[in-house]
């Protein structure tokens, strides 16, 4: 009998060994020998320390004492050199017994698996490689077996659904209910025909995790192809494969793209609109400027007024849409924030409902910022308005400064009023959104409060909710003690007419005419051009010469800057005030960099006009 099983072993196509209870081969297989590339009478007799390394005999020599002790088989992978190279076996240890049933020693039986092996590592590899692939782009991949019913998702897929791979079991109907209500029967029936008709599918659709969170997702299906391997008898496809894509984030950054191109459009439009009608704010101011130096009946006077005060009131809507199409020029100096607000509530205590309560509260120690006092005014006075409109009952409206985070001061600017649902919130800084009914309000309002914040290096948030009130909190760097300083205000300049000459450079016509005529009133002489290259010819043929030039920014045919580098070259000491409702701030740089120029911003009062003269012509 023991001839017999020592033939058996020796033979076996497997590499099979008995080890005694001190560790040496009793007996080896054929394949031990061949594998190892070694000879029975070198082996047999002795022990795993005389025949391989220290370190790998330490390991056979572990896992033999831990069977001897369990009295149990063990079966793992080892990997054995075997020179050259570094072999893997797949090995299976059981304790052996004497007729008597006493523990003789261990046996065993190895496979080399080393191609094996290396197939499964590179296949792993790749599956680690395309989780990551698949983690990195958001794309997960599935397949479906209609025959069994089956849905095999990678991990990928798991995480977009937002599932656990050990808690959630995938099946078509599962997957489908996954999918927001009214794309799933978009989803059902595109599958059934995947099936049943071979028809690829890309969808477009939206699912819901766990928790309510939606996930924009491209699903991507491809059947079988038709009278090949795994269809039925009847060539319908019985089995799909695709991949799901989290596009959500691509949507998001889309939406941001479609979206400031429409602010630019809209922006452009806005400053072009708004260049249009100051210059014709600049004539009827103009204009009424001049009647008021009529001798008027009272309610003639009045009308004047009248139509002034409307005039002002329009140019104070283009300036907002100047603001809001960032096209106009800011002048920020060191400025209280506090100062500022307290101009705001100035007006807002005269023009707020009495019904309202106005509450302030000054907590900010740092609120010194470069700042656009009328711009940022008219930014509080809108907000106040906005928040007025959400309580017709009245209510309170609460304007709080408080010290943000270092360098950085914040106001919140609350209201107990109706509050705003979340699709409303979403648009409100979007030019010309507004819920009021049609003849209230521009929609300009909150788009260039935010323009204005923005424009100050500043940001705003808005938290609202329906019933609760709406709280804007609008953030604004400050400035370091040392820089905080402001500066001493200019004196203003009464109107007051002069002998000098001035040429008026305007292509509109209606300003031009104007604008000459006012400052004829005012004691000016005056010459007219109506473009660059006309301006240029009488500047070259006037005597005397004009002593100051006013000229448009924004001329068809010779440019403005054009123009008055040309006009530098016949007199390099003529003082030009450059007129216009807005220009590009590069180009205004480079002007305003220039010895004796200015700027005026159209529509003008005779006041700014005249501050500006006496800034630039030379006194006597």
């Amino acid at each position: 009998m023991l001839d017999l099983l020592t033939q058996f072993i020796r033979n076996s196509p497997v590499i099979a060994f008995i080890k005694d209870l001190d560790g040496r081969y009793m007996l080896i297989s054929n394949a031990w020998v061949t594998a190892f590339r070694t000879s029975r009478e070198a082996v047999e007799g002795r022990t795993d320390h005389e025949l391989f390394s220290k370190e790998q005999a330490d390991a056979f020599v572990t896992n033999d004492q831990e069977v001897l002790a369990s009295r149990m088989p063990s079966r793992r992978f080892e990997e054995v050199l075997v020179p050259p190279e570094v072999r893997t076996f797949f090995s299976t240890k059981f304790p052996v017994y004497g007729a008597g049933g006493e523990l003789m020693g261990v046996a065993g039986f190895a496979l080399d698996v080393t191609e094996q092996h290396s197939v499964v590592r590179d296949l792993e590899r790749q599956k680690r490689f395309l989780e990551r692939t698949q983690a990195v782009t958001d794309v997960g991949g599935w397949e479906y077996d209609g025959a069994t019913r089956t849905l095999v998702w990678t991990s990928e897929t798991f995480r977009i659904f937002g599932v656990s791979e050990r808690e959630f079991e995938p099946t078509l109907e599962r997957a489908v209910e996954r999918f927001v209500p009214e794309h799933r029967e978009a989803v059902r029936v595109a599958h059934e025909r995947g099936l049943t008709k071979g028809t690829p599918f890309r969808l477009e659709v939206e699912l819901e995790r766990p928790g309510g969170k939606r996930r924009r997702v491209r699903v991507h299906g491809i059947p079988e192809a038709h009278g090949g391997a795994g269809t039925r008898g009847d060539h319908e496809p019985r089995r799909l494969s695709g991949a799901i894509q989290d596009v959500t984030e691509e949507r998001l950054v889309e939406e941001k793209l479609r979206h400031a191109s429409r602010m630019d459009a809209v922006g452009q439009l806005a400053g072009g609109v708004a260049h249009d009608f100051n210059n014709m704010l600049g004539a009827i101011m103009s204009a009424s400027e001049l009647l008021k130096f009529e001798v008027l009946a009272p309610s003639a006077q009045e009308s004047v007024n009248t139509i002034l005060s409307a005039a002002t009131q329009a140019a104070s809507l283009t300036r907002q849409l100047l603001q809001f199409s960032r096209k106009d020029h800011s002048h920020r100096v060191p400025a209280d924030l506090h100062s500022v607000l307290d101009d705001a509530l100035h007006i807002l205590q005269r023009t707020l409902d009495r019904r309202i309560t106005l509450v302030v509260e000054r907590n900010a120690r740092h609120s010194k910022l470069l700042a656009d006092a009328a711009q940022l005014s008219n930014a509080f006075i809108n907000l106040a308005l906005n928040a007025r409109d959400a309580m017709p009952d009245g209510g309170t409206l609460t304007f709080r400064t408080t010290d943000d985070q270092p360098g950085l001061m914040r106001l919140d600017v609350a209201d107990t009023g109706i509050g705003m649902a979340p699709e409303v919130m979403a648009h409100i800084f979007d030019p010309f959104f507004t819920t009021k009914e049609r003849g209230r309000g521009t929609g300009l309002g909150l788009a260039t409060v935010d323009s204005a914040v923005r424009g100050h290096d500043g940001d705003i948030t808005v938290r609202s909710e329906i019933g609760e009130g709406t709280t804007f909190q609008l953030r604004f760097p400050v400035l370091a003690d040392e820089e905080a300083s402001t500066p001493a205000q200019a004196p203003l300049f009464a109107p007051e007419g002069g002998q000098e000459l001035i040429l008026v450079v305007d292509d509109e016509d209606l300003v031009r005419r104007s604008l000459s005529r006012l400052l004829a009133r005012l004691g000016y002489r005056v010459l007219e051009a109506p473009d660059g290259a006309k301006a240029l010819e009488v500047l070259a043929m006037a005597n005397p010469k004009p002593a100051l030039v006013v000229l448009d920014l924004m001329m068809p045919g010779l440019s403005a800057k054009e123009t008055f580098f040309a006009m530098r070259q016949i007199l390099p000491e003529l003082p030009v005030l450059f007129c216009s409702g807005y220009a590009p701030e590069d180009l205004l740089a480079i002007l305003l960099a220039q010895p004796k120029t200015g700027r005026l911003h159209k529509p003008f009062s005779t006041d700014a006009l005249e501050k500006e003269f006496k800034a630039l012509l030379p006194t006597t």
